[in-house]
């Protein structure tokens, strides 16, 4: 499911996905359902530079990320 180009990770509040956030500057998402990492979509080029930070609101609607390029972003989770 995931490589040594993991940098941090999050599970959804949704209880059924994971947010991973790669050494080159991406955010993948992947379904948990069933055991499985099933790879969902990827947030590519969101940051310039690496990303820092990703939270994920207690509704799973939205998740907010943060970079070193001094910007904080938020995210509609579904789109």
């Amino acid at each position: 499911m995931v490589n040594n180009n993991v940098k941090s990770f999050k599970f959804a509040n949704n209880n059924r996905d994971l947010l991973v956030v790669t050494k080159d500057c991406k955010i993948r998402f992947y379904s948990l359902i069933k055991y499985e990492g099933i790879f969902l979509r990827e947030v590519a080029n969101c940051h310039r530079g690496s990303i820092n930070e990703i939270s994920v609101s207690d509704n799973s609607g939205y998740f907010i990320s943060g970079g070193e390029d001094n910007m904080v972003k938020i995210w509609d989770y579904e789109a």
